[in-house]
């Protein structure tokens, strides 16, 4: 469940990853590169690999919006390795076995990741963190936090 003024994620891209969003309830807005979409319930989104097409979404128009968040790998997960690209912070994070979690700009400790990064923050040249102020990105609720390891997740 995403309430109301918050985001499922900061605006991003995969570099080998497919997303599909299922929107089981409620409505909001999709950002999908430099335009805005409003969704409601019963629509599918599909957002192909790609740095090129970057999506968000985000429970903006005073509901809560419940998502099925689907990603497909192009091959096993633990076999791949994946670029993700957040336009918003200027951010390149790298995911994937061999692969230690990189930030474009300073490196990042795994626990840094939900610590700061998913809780509302951004990271600063200095390797520090203040807080967010990009459009929908506030902070995500704890329970969320665990389930956004599942490859298929409800929210």
């Amino acid at each position: 469940m995403i309430e109301n003024g918050e985001s499922s994620a900061r605006l991003h891209s995969h570099s080998d990853v497919d997303e599909y969003y299922l929107i089981l309830e409620g409505s909001g807005t999709l950002r999908f590169n430099d335009k805005d979409v409003t969704v409601k319930r019963g629509d599918l989104i599909g957002k192909p690999t790609g740095p090129d097409d970057a999506s968000q979404l985000t429970a903006d128009k005073g509901e809560a919006l419940r998502i099925l968040d689907m990603e497909v790998w192009h091959d096993r997960p633990d076999n791949t390795k994946d670029l993700i690209h957040n336009p918003d912070f200027n951010e390149i994070f790298m995911r994937g076995p061999g692969w230690v979690l990189l930030s474009q700009q300073t490196p990042s400790q795994p626990s840094d990741f939900g610590k700061y990064y998913d809780e509302g923050y951004k990271r600063t040249k200095d390797g520090g963190w203040v807080p967010s102020k990009a459009r929908g990105h506030k902070k995500i609720r704890p329970s969320l936090l665990h389930r956004r390891r599942d490859r298929c997740r409800i929210r």
